[in-house]
Order: C-alpha cells, then sequence, then structure tokens
C-alpha cells in the first residue's frame, strides 16, 4: 500500500482535531439562534416532503440527518441531558462546540492535546465546587417559587400567557404527587399528558385522575356511572380469526349450508352471552378492554347498561391498562372466565366528555389515586408536540428541586461569574494548563453571548457591562433579561434554574470536548460478521474516510465541508 491509499483510510492527527473541531463548530452554529425565549425556530424537511417545525434543541437534533461521527457524538450527549435534566440541550452543543473553537487556537499555536485536555479536566472539577459555592437554597415548599423555575423552562418555548398556563399546570401536578407520597419516589408515568387538538394553549388544563383519548364503543351505552365498578380484561371480547395465526395452527370453517350458516350463528350468540353474563354477574359496570370488542358484544353491553371502552387503538395499550388497573385497585384479567367480583376496581366516576372537537373518557376518584392528567390543547400538531415537550422538561426541571433544593440564576448569569472565577482559578497554575483554564473559562462567554445576540442588543457593549459588575460584585446574579433587553438582575427577575441541571449541562459539554480532543485517529471497524480482508484498499471505510462518501461538489476538500 502506498502513501495515497493509506491517506485515504487514515486521518494524520492534525487533520482529525481539524475535521472533528469543524464538525463540531458547525453543528454549534446551526443551533446556537434556537438558545433562549428569543430563539428561532428550525424547519427540518425529509427526501418525501414530511416536515418538522420547532424550537426545541432535542426534538431538532433527534431529525438531523447526519453522518460524521464527531456531530452524532454530541448529539447523544445533548439527547443524554435532556433525558435525564429535561432541559439544556442546546447549551450542551454550544459549549461543547466552544470549547473545541478555543482548544483550535491552542492547537495552531502547538499546544500538546493532553495538555489542553489536563487543563479542561482541572477546570471542569473546578466548575462544579463553584456552583454549589454560588447557588442559593430553595424552599421547596413556596410554590411560588417552583412555578418560576417551571416557567424559566417553559418560557423559551411560547409566549408569557400560554408559559404562566403551563407552568403553573406542572406546579399543581408536582404539589399533588408531593401530597400523596415522597417526590423522590413517584414515577414520572404517573403524570400522563393528554394531546386534544383545536384549540389555543391557554385552554390546557390538569385533571386529577385518568384521562384516555377514546370514546365509549356503543352510542346506547351510558355515558356517565357513578360508583364505578371497573373490570379491566387483556383478553378480546371477539371471536378471534386465524389469519395472523402460523400455518401450522391456522384454521378454517366451511360453510355448505344455510342450516350450518345458521348453526354458527347461534353458537356465536351463545358464546356472547355467555361473556356478558359473566361480565355482568361479576358486578362491572364498567368495562376497559385492551384487545378489540365484538360489534354483538357491544350491543348485549349496552342493552345491559354497562359502558365499555376498549383500547387497542393505542400504541402503548399494555402501560394504559397498568395505569387503570393500579389506580382503581383492579385485578388485569387474562381469562374472562376467571373474573370474579374480587377482581373489579373502583371508582367514584367514568365519564365521557366533550373536549374541542373530540370525546375522551375521565375517571376520577379512583380507590388508589396516582395518576394525573394534563390536557394540552393547541392548533396544531407541532404546537401540541412542542408542548408535550416543554411541559416534560419543566417537570423535570421541578423535580430537580426536591432531589437538590439549590438553584442559580439564569439569563447566562451564572457563566458569567464562572468565567471570572475560573480565571482568577488559572493563575494558580504555573504550567500550560493556566492557558487551557484561561480558555476553558472563555468558553463560558457563549451562553450569555448567544442570548444577548437573540436579542438584538450589542455583544460588545452587554458583554463588558456584565464582565464589570461581576468583578465588582462577588456573587452577583446580573445576566440577560431576554424579555425587557437589557441587563437585569435575573433573581429579582425570577428567571431560576435548577442546580442539578446547570452541573449536568457543563459536565456533558466538558467530557464530550475532551473525548473529542483525545481521539487522534479515525480508522476502519472490523466487521465482527466478517472476516478481515488482507488487502486494505479493497475495504471501504465509514463516513468521509471512504472514497464512495465524500461529498459530491467542488471544494470539499478545501472548505471540509462536513455536512
Amino acid at each position: 500500500m502506498n502513501n495515497e491509499e493509506k491517506n485515504d483510510y487514515f486521518r494524520s492527527k492534525g487533520d482529525v482535531h481539524r475535521d472533528n473541531i469543524l464538525v463540531a463548530k458547525t453543528l454549534g452554529e446551526t443551533v446556537r439562534r434556537s438558545l433562549g425565549p428569543r430563539g428561532m425556530k428550525k424547519l427540518l424537511i425529509d427526501s418525501l416532503g414530511y416536515y418538522v417545525v420547532s424550537s426545541d434543541g432535542a426534538r431538532m437534533l433527534e431529525c438531523m440527518s447526519l453522518w460524521h461521527p464527531v456531530a452524532k457524538i454530541m448529539i447523544n450527549s445533548a439527547l443524554v441531558q435532556k433525558k435525564s435534566m429535561g432541559d439544556g440541550s442546546i447549551s450542551v452543543i454550544i459549549l461543547i462546540s466552544e470549547l473545541l473553537k478555543q482548544a483550535e487556537v491552542l492547537l495552531e499555536q502547538e499546544f500538546h492535546p493532553m495538555s489542553i485536555v489536563k487543563g479542561y479536566e482541572e477546570a471542569s472539577k473546578k466548575v462544579q465546587k463553584i456552583l454549589d459555592e454560588i447557588s442559593v437554597e430553595i424552599d421547596v415548599s413556596d410554590k411560588e417559587m417552583l412555578k418560576n423555575v417551571a416557567f424559566t423552562s417553559i418560557r423559551s418555548k411560547f409566549d408569557e400567557i400560554e408559559s404562566q398556563i403551563l407552568a403553573g399546570m406542572v406546579t399543581d401536578s408536582i404539589d399533588q404527587m408531593a401530597k400523596r407520597n415522597s417526590i423522590l419516589d413517584f414515577d414520572l408515568d404517573q403524570i400522563h399528558i393528554v394531546k386534544k387538538p383545536f384549540g389555543s394553549i391557554i385552554e390546557s388544563s390538569l385533571f386529577e385522575g385518568i384521562v384516555l383519548d377514546e370514546s365509549v364503543t356503543h352510542p346506547r351505552m351510558p355515558r356517565t356511572v357513578k360508583d364505578a365498578r371497573i373490570a379491566v380484561l387483556a383478553c378480546p371480547l371477539e371471536i378471534e380469526k386465524f389469519e395472523h395465526m402460523p400455518p401450522s395452527v391456522r384454521g378454517n370453517i366451511n360453510i355448505n349450508s344455510p342450516e350450518q350458516f345458521e348453526s354458527y350463528l347461534v353458537e356465536e350468540n351463545r358464546i356472547v352471552e355467555n361473556w356478558v353474563e359473566r361480565i355482568e354477574s361479576s358486578g362491572a359496570t364498567v368495562v376497559f378492554c385492551k384487545k378489540r370488542i365484538n360489534d354483538l358484544v357491544q350491543y348485549r353491553l349496552a342493552k345491559q347498561g354497562i359502558m365499555a371502552v376498549t383500547l387497542w387503538r393505542f400504541s402503548a395499550k399494555d402501560k394504559y391498562l397498568a395505569r387503570i388497573a393500579r389506580d382503581c385497585g383492579a385485578n388485569i384479567v387474562n381469562n374472562l372466565q376467571d373474573l370474579e367480583a374480587k377482581d373489579l376496581g373502583f371508582a367514584e366516576s367514568v365519564e365521557e366528555r366533550e373536549v374541542g372537537s373530540s370525546k375522551a373518557i375521565f375517571i376520577e376518584r379512583c380507590r388508589n389515586p396516582a395518576s394525573i392528567s394534563l390536557i394540552i390543547r393547541g392548533l396544531s400538531k407541532e404546537m401540541i408536540d412542542d408542548a408535550e415537550r416543554a411541559v416534560l422538561g419543566s417537570i423535570h426541571s421541578v423535580r430537580n428541586l426536591f432531589l437538590c433544593n439549590r438553584a442559580l440564576a439564569g439569563g447566562g448569569a451564572a457563566f458569567i461569574e464562572l468565567r471570572e472565577r475560573l480565571t482568577q482559578f488559572s493563575l494558580e497554575f504555573d504550567t500550560r494548563e493556566q492557558i487551557s483554564i484561561g480558555a476553558f473559562a472563555d468558553a463560558m462567554r457563549a451562553i450569555p453571548e448567544t442570548l444577548i445576540r437573540s436579542t438584538g442588543l450589542d455583544i460588545i457593549d452587554n458583554m463588558s457591562l456584565l464582565t464589570s459588575r461581576h468583578h465588582e460584585v462577588e456573587n452577583s446574579w446580573e445576566g440577560i433579561d431576554v424579555i425587557q433587553k437589557c441587563v437585569s438582575e435575573m433573581m429579582t427577575a425570577q428567571v431560576i434554574e435548577p442546580l442539578l441541571s446547570l452541573k449536568q449541562v457543563i459536565s456533558s459539554a466538558s467530557e464530550t470536548a475532551i473525548m473529542i480532543l483525545r481521539t487522534d485517529r479515525i480508522m476502519n471497524k472490523k466487521d465482527e460478521s466478517e472476516s478481515v480482508p488482507d488487502d486494505l484498499p479493497g475495504k471501504q471505510l465509514p463516513g468521509f474516510l471512504s472514497a464512495g462518501h465524500r461529498p459530491e461538489f467542488k471544494g470539499w476538500e478545501k472548505d471540509h465541508t462536513v455536512f
């Protein structure tokens, strides 16, 4: 193999660092303008013309079609942040790109990557201590304070009135959970979100109980059942068909005469009557069935005044069935012949109600109430989906305060304070790590600068003002009030972020940036299902290392285009 062939499969250390940093900077610039309450939305379109419009960082990153491994690593870090903390995915991407941008300057000055890595590791450890020092204790029994935290999380995606309504719903739901049991023990699945289109966000509401986006199966069934005795069935209430069965057990029913057909109908009616009699004899007045309910069964149940609801349309039908059984105190019955009175659950009311242009089943005051339902309204599917993600993120933010009752001011105030303290910390070193820690400190400017840019204010003037105020006053909470478009005291403005979330943002960003910096080669990974060929040139590599995957436009080598 000659040198030219080797260069098709292995990149030099300098090329790898340069390409990786270019990918990170490009991805950072792509999502940077979506940060904060005045962030811009992104429109993503696939090859079939389907589109997604969102300003939610995690949603955008999930939908982006990227092939470079460094971009995928960054996106995975951001999605982990979203899943664990509920918010901060865009901040993670911005900080990773800024840390690598600062490292690029040092690499051009012939710093060894490990010198930069060591400085970044020292700075990351120091950041965790600084955040603990400057954070303030929050009284989790103060409902207004919890609402401010939820509002800060949601405000980046909706206007003030809509954010206030959604934040109030989140705070009330968490408050109800805290009253029932320890906030550390409850499952987030107990807060159930129901999306109902054709309405406004301000029409969203909270319901203490279970809401199912379904209706009763027959028009003659009762719409309201008081003191309901509830049967929860995992078996179908229909004569099962055999099309889905394997050929070895599939059966056929051959009818050759009118008499045989009449006998078939008589037998079907007998089976249905037995089912209805079994349900009626158990004392059930409401039936929730995981699978389909036969039309004849529906009619017979309606004739007996029994309400029936099927969940077969739900993608997570097992989850919904378990929720109903848990709250109502019922046993899930897999065979109708085993249904007895002791298997029934209880709820004071099961009712079908109109919600907008559709209907829903409301189950309230159950035997073991554990669930809370948030009904999200919106004019479009995109708006409702954004509201759902915003609500879930704010639920995580509020819950994080119960896990650690300390918080920081938002608006970039904490990042400015971190920059000031890290700069002082770097002076304790007399080696190259001093400059690396200083570079880490300068990367903290990225978040407040992005917020300033989104408001249309002058970056130099406002960053100078913020820096001077934090230099003059220790533990200053001066930050960028994006709504009022000015520098203000963010604690007074009630822009508050949980300590755990910010610590996780910086930890994820620094660890990912360090991992990328420590990567000096990109090589072919052996396919475990195939033997490794002796002739490497006959083997293609993933991504830009494969000649077949080079971008098909001019100047790609010169411009280092990575998308």
